[in-house]
């Protein structure tokens, strides 16, 4: 069968992956990116797509008439048009839990570098600080153990329970707010309202999925909930932010910091947020250290081997 896969750079950007196995079950074409005057002749007798955020349009489908599946190299979907894949009854796909361990080592990096200020540390140290003084170190701000410190989480699905366990190594208070019970296992993370959670966490982090309940959950009025001083974290989707509430907010609390991994435009169409500086801003990495990228290509092997034998899993449409 011909597998195409129209933007295999998000997968792939550094070249340490190996596509033998997804090799195997095709004639494999690869392409880093697609433009939309480029999507006719690379679908043309595509039968199985993949595409990462590449958009899969009515149009994209008109200029692939041999095509019979399509997988998403992501969890996310909504740049598929479902209305006109169902239309041609082409099945739809997504690999699932594959980043888990990345992202929420990610939310516990961003807390310790946080509370340790590694970068600022790193900085003035090369800048030759550390020659100048009387002692045998230095520190310019109130270094905090994560053990002090309750993290609340919003949203407490599969990785919002990682982030759990890796902080409860650490001794934190966790809070979750959460529309489904807390497993039993979990019985160190307390379940509270969203005005507690957001009154009492000192670390925020956003692991609810995106819909009209969570859009902009983090604005005006639940950012003055917030600890003065609190830490909030994304790794989420860029809309749980109310992007203008927060760029107010900054500025007005010194102390406050936030720590996003998704904005709600990527790249970013300002810097509105980059050039504030108790905001660090990194470009939607949380997801993809080299291990979670290689659970991601054999979920999608995995899911075309599937379908050739017959069997259509994580089917979203």
């Amino acid at each position: 069968m011909k597998i195409v896969f129209l933007d295999a750079h998000t997968i792939h950007a550094v070249n340490d992956l190996s596509f033998d196995q997804l090799e195997a079950l095709g004639s494999l074409q690869l392409y880093p990116f697609t433009t939309v005057e480029e999507e006719p002749a690379r679908v043309a007798d595509a039968e199985i797509l993949i595409v990462n955020k590449h958009k899969v349009t009515v149009s994209l489908l008109s200029y692939a008439p041999a095509l019979k599946y399509i997988v998403v190299a992501a969890t996310g979907y909504n740049n598929i048009d479902l209305v006109a894949t169902a239309a041609r009854g082409i099945p739809v796909s997504n690999v699932r839990a594959y980043s888990t361990e990345g992202v929420a080592q990610y939310v516990v990096a961003a807390m310790l570098a946080h509370y340790h200020k590694l970068a600022y540390y790193f900085q003035e140290t090369a800048k030759g600080r550390w020659q100048q003084q009387p002692d045998f170190c230095f520190y310019d701000h109130s270094i905090q153990n994560l053990s002090a410190k309750t993290l609340g989480i919003i949203g407490f699905g599969t990785i919002g329970k990682k982030v759990a366990s890796l902080a409860h190594a650490f001794g934190m208070r966790i809070l979750a707010y959460t529309a489904y019970p807390i497993p039993a296992e979990y019985n160190y993370v307390h379940a509270v309202t969203l005005e507690d959670v957001f009154r009492q966490a000192d670390v925020l982090t956003l692991h609810a999925p995106l819909n009209d309940q969570t859009k902009d959950i983090i604005n005006t009025l639940h950012l003055e909930w917030m600890k003065p001083d609190a830490l909030l974290i994304n790794t989420g989707r860029g809309g749980l932010v109310h992007e203008p509430s927060l760029v107010a907010h900054l500025p007005a609390h010194p102390d406050f910091t936030a720590i996003l991994d998704v904005l709600s435009a990527e790249p970013p169409a300002d810097d509105r947020l980059t050039r504030l500086v108790n905001c660090h801003v990194t470009p939607h990495l949380a997801w993809a250290s080299q291990q979670s990228r290689m659970q991601l290509l054999a979920g999608i092997t995995e899911l075309i081997r599937c379908f050739q034998l017959g069997d259509v899993k994580n089917r979203i449409a």
